[in-house]
C-alpha cells in the first residue's frame, strides 16, 4: 500500500531529529564511519599512483554510504580540468608539477533532484574535502572522542554530508518531505595544498547551472561564518654562497616578518573579524618543520662562539622572556587532551664536542591557532637575536645537515578583506629585504664576498588565498543560524568570519553575490595538530543542523 504523504513543521522534525542522532546506533555509525575514514591516508605525496589509491578508497566508502542509506541520486568521477593551470588561483602542488599530478585523479560528485521542486526552491550545493596534512597520525577512540588525522578536518566534514543525506531519507519515509531543490554535493581533494580540486568544480560553467547557493563544511566549532579570512604562503630562499651567517640572516627575516605581521593587523579592522585574525606563523625551517601552515614546533641549531655555557645559558634565558612578553608562556598553558603543558620545556642546552647542540621547542597545529600553539621558529629568532648583541662571534648550524645552495624558510600569513593578496606579497617582500639590508649593515658591507648569489628570493607559488567577506543578514546566514540552534548549538552573536581559509573563496569570487557560508563540527585549534580529535556529540549536533538547512533553505513543503 502506497504510503500517504504527511507534512511536518520544521520544528517537529528538529525534535526528531535531536533524538535520532544521540541515539546509540546513529552515534556508532558516526564513530565507526569515521574511524574507516581516518584510517587511510589520504596526505597527497609524490608516489601519485599510491595518492590516486588512497582517494579512490575514502570515495569508496563515502560512495557506499550514501548509496546504501542516503537519499537515491547519481555519482561521478569528476575528473580535474586543466584549464586550472591558467587560472590565478591555481596553486603549484608541493608533491608534483604539471598537469600530470592530476593524471587519473577526480573529486566525488553526488547528484540528487528534488521530485518536490516548489516555486522559487533554492539549489544547494554543499562542499567538503578528503585530503589531509602531515604527518599522519593513527586513529583510536576514547570514549565520545575520535583521534586522527582527518577526524577535524576534514574527513568529519565528508561525514556529516553524507550523513545528512541518511536522515533526510529518513525523513522522506517518515514525513513524505524531501528538499525543494536540487542537492550537489562536493567531495574533493587538494583543498590544503591551495584548492585545486574546487578549483575545477568552480571553473565548471555546466555544474554551475545546478546550484544557487552553498555551505562549505569544514571545522568551524559549528559556528555559521558569511566569510573567510585569507591566507598566503611564503617560500623565501637564501643564498648560502656569499652569506656569511645564513642562519642568522634566516632568523633576522623571521623577525622582522614577525613585525610586519602586527603592522597588517593593526590596519586589519573589518567589522566581520574584530579578533583582527592576522596570524603570522612559520612552518619550515631548513630541515626542520613539515608543512608551511602547520606552526614549527621543534628545532635544532649548533652554537660556536667563545662563550661558556654559563654565559650562553644567561642570554638565551633573556632572549626566551623577551619572546615570552610578547607571545605567552605556553609552559604555563595545560593542553585540554593531553593533560599536560602545551610547551613541556622552552629549550634544552647540551655541550658537544662541536659545540653546543641548542634544542628548541613549540606546540605545533594549525597557523591559525597561532595564539594557542608556540613557535619553535619565532622563540628561536628572539633567543639568537639576544645571544648575538653578546657574542659577536656567534655561528649557527644544524646538526647532521649539510646547507646546499639555499636556506628555505617557508609559513604564512593570514589577512582580513582590508588587505589584497597582492598587497600582503609585497608587504612580506619588503620587510625580507629590509632584513637582508639590516642584516648587511650589522656584518659590515666588507663581508660581501665576491661571487655571492645576491638578495634572498621570496615567491608565493602554493597556497595564495584571498579573504572575502559575504552578507552576515543574507537569508542563508538566517536559516543556517535557526537550524543550528534547532539542533542544539550555540551561536554566538554578532555573526562573524571564520579564522581561517577554506575554498570557500573560491567559489565567492566566481559568482559574486551568491550565498556561501562555511559551518561544520571541530575546533580549529585540533587541525592540524597532533592531537587532532573531534566529538561524536559534534558530530550528530552536526548532522542535524545541515539536515535541518537543507530542508528549510531549499523552501520544503513544511507547514506552519
Amino acid at each position: 500500500m502506497r504510503k500517504e504523504k504527511t507534512t511536518a513543521g520544521i520544528e517537529a522534525i528538529a525534535q526528531w531529529l535531536q533524538a535520532r542522532v544521540n541515539g546509540e546506533e546513529f552515534r556508532n555509525f558516526l564513530g565507526e564511519t569515521l574511524e574507516k575514514l581516518c584510517l587511510i591516508n589520504t596526505i597527497p605525496q609524490e608516489d601519485l599512483q599510491q595518492t590516486t589509491r588512497q582517494e579512490d578508497s575514502t570515495f569508496e566508502i563515502i560512495r557506499d554510504i550514501i548509496s546504501c542509506y542516503g537519499l537515491k541520486g547519481r555519482f561521478e568521477k569528476k575528473p580535474i580540468s586543466s584549464r586550472i593551470l591558467f587560472n590565478p588561483a591555481y596553486t603549484l602542488p608541493p608533491y608534483g608539477h604539471g598537469a600530470g599530478v592530476y593524471q587519473g585523479r577526480y573529486n566525488l560528485l553526488f547528484f540528487w533532484d528534488s521530485p518536490q521542486r516548489v516555486a522559487g526552491g533554492r539549489n544547494i550545493a554543499l562542499n567538503a574535502h578528503i585530503d589531509t596534512v602531515s604527518p599522519f597520525l593513527d586513529v583510536s577512540r576514547k570514549g565520545d572522542t575520535i583521534h586522527g588525522r582527518g577526524s577535524c578536518d576534514d574527513k568529519s566534514g565528508c561525514l556529516v554530508i553524507a550523513a545528512a543525506l541518511r536522515l533526510l531519507s529518513e525523513i522522506k519515509l517518515k514525513y513524505g518531505v524531501v528538499p525543494g531543490g536540487d542537492l550537489t554535493c562536493m567531495f574533493v581533494i587538494d583543498e590544503e595544498n591551495g584548492g585545486n580540486g574546487s578549483l575545477s568544480l568552480a571553473l565548471d560553467k555546466e555544474l554551475r547551472k545546478r546550484y544557487d547557493r552553498m555551505v562549505v563544511l569544514e571545522c568551524c566549532d559549528q559556528q555559521i561564518a558569511p566569510a573567510n579570512r585569507g591566507a598566503l604562503w611564503y617560500k623565501i630562499e637564501i643564498p648560502v654562497k656569499g652569506t656569511p651567517r645564513p642562519i642568522v640572516l634566516a632568523l633576522d627575516i623571521i623577525r622582522e616578518l614577525e613585525r610586519e605581521g602586527v603592522r597588517i593587523k593593526l590596519e586589519s579592522d573589518h567589522p566581520l573579524f574584530p579578533q583582527r585574525p592576522v596570524q603570522t606563523s612559520h612552518g619550515i625551517f631548513g630541515p626542520f618543520g613539515e608543512y608551511p601552515s602547520r606552526i614549527n614546533g621543534y628545532l635544532e641549531l649548533i652554537l660556536k662562539s667563545g662563550l661558556t655555557y654559563t654565559g650562553l645559558t644567561r642570554l638565551i634565558k633573556k632572549g626566551l622572556k623577551e619572546y615570552i612578553e610578547i607571545y605567552g608562556d605556553k609552559s604555563r598553558v595545560i593542553d585540554p587532551f593531553t593533560g599536560k603543558a602545551r610547551v613541556p620545556k622552552h629549550y634544552q642546552l647540551e655541550q658537544q664536542e662541536k659545540g653546543f647542540l641548542l634544542k628548541i621547542w613549540g606546540s605545533s597545529g594549525h597557523m591559525a591557532s597561532i595564539l594557542e600553539n608556540d613557535n619553535a621558529v619565532t622563540k628561536a629568532s628572539f633567543i639568537i637575536q639576544a645571544v648575538l648583541k653578546e657574542a659577536n662571534d656567534l655561528d649557527l648550524s644544524f646538526p647532521n645537515y649539510r646547507l646546499s645552495d639555499v636556506l628555505v624558510l617557508e609559513g604564512g600569513q593570514g589577512f582580513v578583506p582590508t588587505h589584497s593578496i597582492d598587497q600582503i606579497k609585497a608587504r612580506l617582500e619588503k620587510a625580507m629585504l629590509r632584513a637582508h639590508e639590516n642584516y648587511w649593515q650589522k656584518e659590515g658591507q666588507g663581508a660581501r664576498q665576491p661571487g655571492g648569489t645576491g638578495q634572498p628570493v621570496l615567491s608565493c607559488e602554493k597556497l595564495h588565498n584571498d579573504a572575502f567577506d559575504g552578507d552576515p543578514g543574507s537569508l542563508s546566514v538566517i536559516d543556517a543560524v535557526k537550524c543550528a540552534e534547532l539542533a542544539g548549538i550555540r551561536v554566538r552573536k554578532p555573526i562573524c568570519g571564520w579564522t581561517a581559509s577554506c575554498d570557500a573563496r573560491l567559489f565567492a569570487k566566481m559568482n559574486p553575490g551568491m550565498q556561501i557560508i562555511t559551518t561544520g563540527p571541530g575546533k580549529l585549534s585540533y587541525a592540524h595538530s597532533d592531537e587532532e580529535q573531534i566529538s561524536i556529540l559534534e558530530l550528530a549536533k552536526s548532522c542535524a543542523m545541515l539536515t535541518l538547512f537543507l530542508l528549510l533553505h531549499s523552501g520544503a513543503e513544511l507547514t506552519a
